[in-house]
């Protein structure tokens, strides 16, 4: 159902909003492309829950303390909301999905998982472009042009 939602709205904004000159024309388009679907696990003990609403901004610091974890933008699903939501997320080394925002986890995930290096070398250099205020790889991208719908990920932005 994730993809299925997913693979309509990427085809929609073929329609709406055509960009035949880039790699992809929606994020939906690039996850669907690039990303893993996973399923969440409860967060182990040596992982603190974090601050609600602040999905981007939890997974960044725990990157940052624990780099055995990567660091995944893309969509989830959760009971109480009828479409899939913009989100970030953690995987473990057995590609399960550790949500230290969401209580409970969500029902799946299909996202980005990125090599923990790029994305701080991303964000740092965006930081100097606007204030660090926009802080999901994504939905900040018009920082940077929306480089990543014009030309895709670049090599060694994420794990395979």
């Amino acid at each position: 159902m994730l993809q299925q939602y997913l693979q309509k709205h990427a085809d929609f904004m073929k329609i709406i909003h055509p960009q035949p000159d880039w790699k992809y024309e929606s994020f939906e388009e690039l996850v669907l492309d690039c990303g893993l679907e996973v399923e969440a696990i409860e967060l182990p003990s040596n992982i603190e829950q974090g601050i609600a609403k602040s999905c981007y901004w939890n997974c960044q610091q725990i990157i940052k303390k624990q780099p055995d974890l990567i660091y995944c933008e893309g969509y989830a699903l959760i009971n109480e909301a009828p479409i899939p939501l913009r989100h970030a997320w953690l995987l473990n080394s057995e590609r399960k999905a550790l949500d230290p925002t969401w209580v409970p986890p969500g029902i799946k995930y299909i996202g980005v998982p990125f090599v923990t290096e790029w994305v701080e070398s991303f964000l740092e250099n965006r930081s100097h472009k606007d204030n660090g205020e926009h802080i999901s790889i994504f939905e900040g991208n018009f920082v940077e042009d929306s480089s990543l719908l014009k030309k895709g990920l670049p090599n060694g932005a994420c794990f395979k």
